[in-house]
This record gives structure tokens, sequence and C-alpha cells, in this order.
């Protein structure tokens, strides 16, 4: 018999299943709760093949998420490192209000629910969306919880919890088809309960056998309150933002290049999409506004004025970052013959780099940016009626 084998039967012989249900559903409950967190991990993976482990130094932050977020049990931002012939690689991976973003090999990607929800949601064959698969985050003691809660409620695991003054212990196997698939060992603070060490093997006995051993580091209060958001990675990470990010754009450098793709709902529930590059036939102005900013709807009244007196004829693309489709109707009044009003057009705004509305963008026919407004400005009408004049 096999040691995971006979250790699967000291499982299956343990306490009564009330009093591990109980017991475990505790864990997770205390796990949910600790929040703000930060700390550092020591995680190794060995390989059957390898004598020397791959060994990553992890930093851990975690914070309550600023309003209910079904996508993700908390806030995050982990810090890697780690050493490699060439020297130390680096990376981070982060999730805060429906935006995750990760790091590794001179490539940042970036996910927005707002742009396209589906990198968010399970489908298929895949049980976990970016937020939720991105490396480490299982190490967070909310992810913990979950997989706690996991482990209580799914019948192809089999698991004991042993106490001590200091520590409780989660030790127990998963079975696929009556064969051994992992075996796992969670360790965490009988006082604080958070996580202190964990290890697991996957396929156990198996040429593809893996183990990891994950040493927690303590807690570190003094830094468990930063706000994570984009201008704070920005700052943290400026070389991964300015070197390796895939959009570039900013309003200053947008004149003379194609305006970035724009995909956003009407105001009529239907999608409009147009690609960066793709000309619009005709001068165009898209104005990246809020309904909920005073004075939005004077800054549309302005940009009509300037199309309808222009002796060229144009587009008018109103682009409201808000999904707010009452405030949208309150700023627009009624929409004009042959206007384009979006919501929700957070990622086109993203995409031309504005942090602030108004912007209004005035483009050439065949798409290309030729000038940016920024801001309130009374002589708004006449700036943009000459830029459709002399446009290309």
């Amino acid at each position: 018999m096999s040691s995971s084998q006979m250790l699967g039967l000291l499982l299956a012989a343990a306490a009564p299943l009330g009093l591990q249900a109980e017991s475990l559903g505790d864990i997770a409950d205390r796990l949910s709760a600790a929040t703000p967190y930060h700390a550092t991990a020591h995680y190794e993976v060995l390989l059957p093949q390898s004598e020397e482990p791959v060994a990553y130094e992890v930093a851990l932050n975690a914070a309550k998420p600023a309003t209910r977020d079904t996508l993700a049990p908390c806030d995050y931002l982990i810090d890697w490192t780690m050493d490699t012939p060439s020297g130390p690689s680096r990376g981070f991976s982060a999730y805060f209000g429906g935006h995750h973003y990760r790091f590794r090999d001179k490539r940042l990607q970036e996910y927005h629910f707002d742009d396209s929800a589906a990198p968010f949601v399970a489908r298929g064959t895949v049980r976990l969306g970016v937020q939720q698969q991105a490396q480490f985050a299982s190490l967070l003691p909310a992810f913990l919880a979950e997989r706690m809660r996991e482990i209580e409620a799914d019948s192809s695991y089999t698991y004991n919890i042993t106490e001590t003054p200091a520590t409780v212990r989660v030790q127990g196997v998963q079975r696929f088809g009556g064969v051994d698939g992992l075996e796992f060992s969670y360790t965490f603070d009988t006082e604080s309960g958070l996580p202190v060490e964990a290890e697991f093997c996957h396929n156990p006995g198996q040429m593809s056998e893996q183990t990891v051993a994950v040493r927690y580091g303590a807690p570190d209060v003094a830094t468990m309150d930063a706000t994570l958001s984009e201008p704070a990675l920005m700052a943290l990470y400026p070389e991964a933002f300015s070197r390796y990010r895939e959009s570039d754009y900013t309003l200053a450098n947008l004149p003379g290049r194609p305006l970035p793709e724009v995909s956003a709902p009407t105001l009529g529930g239907e999608r409009y999409t147009r690609r960066s590059g793709e000309p619009f036939g005709t001068p165009a102005v898209v104005a990246l506004l809020d309904a909920d900013v005073d004075g939005c709807a004077e800054t549309v009244g302005q940009l009509r004025e300037a199309v309808a007196a222009s002796p060229r004829q144009g587009a008018l693309i109103l682009a409201f970052v808000s999904n707010h489709p009452d405030a949208v109707a309150d700023a627009i009044l009624a929409p004009h013959p042959g206007e384009v009003i979006l919501t929700g057009a957070r990622g086109l705004a993203r995409a031309c780099g504005a942090t602030a509305t108004p912007v209004v963008i005035v483009c050439a026919s065949d798409g290309t940016v030729q000038n940016v407004h920024t801001g309130r400005n009374k002589e708004l009408p006449s700036l943009v009626m000459q830029e459709m004049i002399i446009a290309k």
C-alpha cells in the first residue's frame, strides 16, 4: 500500500464529519475577515526531474473591496521575485473594482470588466476568471477561505483537522476516479487564524508529481491600508507601464495617430464598434463626457453648434464614460439625427489616456486625430468648427 493510500485510510477514519465541517467553516470565516492583509511568503516548487526547487519571494497585499464585488473575495496586489541564471525576475498582479493587471516576462496584460466581462467569468472548462487565476492569488486569506469552503462541500476531498495550542492544521487528499490526485496540508495560527504554511503534492507517486511548499512571514500591520488604483500601480511600476503597456496613448501624443478602437454600448443598448485606423469618411468630433459632471449639457450644446455651423458635413460621437442612462438623457435632451450616443465608454477614455472630462477629439476623415481639447472652453464651438473645415 502506498503512503498516499495509507494517509487516505487514516483520514477517512478521522474525527466525525459534523465536527470537521463546523471547524472548517470556522477557519474559512476567520480567513474571510482577514482584510486588510499584508505578509510575505516563500514559495517553492519541486519537480521530480529537478534537484533544486524553483523559489519565489512573494509580497501579498489584500484589502476589502470599496463596494460589494462578486468577481473576487478581495482587492489585491501581489509582487514576486525569482532568481534566475541571468538575474532576478520580477512581476506583479493586481485586482480592484473590476480591473485586473498582471506583469511577467516583459509583458503587461490588463483586463477591465467594463470593456469586456468575458475574461472575468468562468466558461467551458475554465472554472475561474483571470482575476482568480492570477499567480499566487490562492495564497491570500480571502482566497484560502473559498478553498476551505470548497474542500468542505466537495465529496472528492477527505480531510482531517488537528489542533495544538499554537496551530490548526487541515490535512487531506483529493481523489479522482479512485486515484489520489492531490495531497494537501494547510497550517493556520490558532490566535489570528492567518496562514502559517502550506504544502501540496499534485499527482503523488506519478511521473508528473509536483510538490509546492509555502512558508508565510508574519503579517505587517503597518502596511495594510494602501488603496489600489491605476495611478498607484503606475507609480509603483513605472517601467512596466511606460515600456510594456500595449496601449501607450496619451492625450498629448494623440494628434497624428489613429483614434484608438471604440467599442461601447449605445444609449439604445446596441453595440457600437469602430476599429483603430478605420476611416470616418467625413471629419468627426469624438467627445469623452461624464453626464454626472456639472456643465456636461453645455458642452454637448457647444459641440452640436459647431457641427451644425460647419460648412463641411461631420460626424459627432458623444461617448459618456458613465453607465447612467437617465443622466445621459438629461445631458443630451434628445438625440440629433446622425449622432452616435455611447455609454460606459471608459475603455475609450482609458485608451486615449484621458483621466478627466470633457475631452474633445477632432478627427480627420481617415480616422487620424487632428487635435484634442480638454476642459470647458467658451470658444469651443468656433475652435471645433475651424478644425473641421481644415481637416483632411
